[in-house]
């Protein structure tokens, strides 16, 4: 499901795939290596540069986005996937 998931993420134009992770350079490589061989393409790692600062906010280090995929943010991946999988075929 996850697989499926991200690569019809990757497919769409109007979505940004950014891959936000603690790991180390050199395994954060490794990662978006094992992505590509099965056709899913990160725009960004740990960065976010579509957002500039603005008067307001700062965000050099802080992460903006408009969805998140994280067991952090309640993401259950046995369920939510399947969700996510149909809301991109409906859009």
């Amino acid at each position: 499901m996850t697989e499926m998931a991200l690569q019809l993420m990757t497919a769409r134009e109007d979505i940004c795939l950014i891959l936000w992770s603690g790991c180390y350079a050199e395994k954060m490589d490794e990662y978006r290596a094992r992505f590509a061989e099965e056709g899913i393409r990160f725009d960004y790692s740990n960065e976010n540069p579509e957002v500039g600062n603005t008067s307001f906010q700062n965000f050099e280090v802080k992460l903006y986005f408009n969805v998140g995929i994280d067991d952090k943010f309640g993401f259950e991946p046995e369920t939510d996937w399947v969700k996510v999988i149909e809301v991109l075929g409906t859009l």
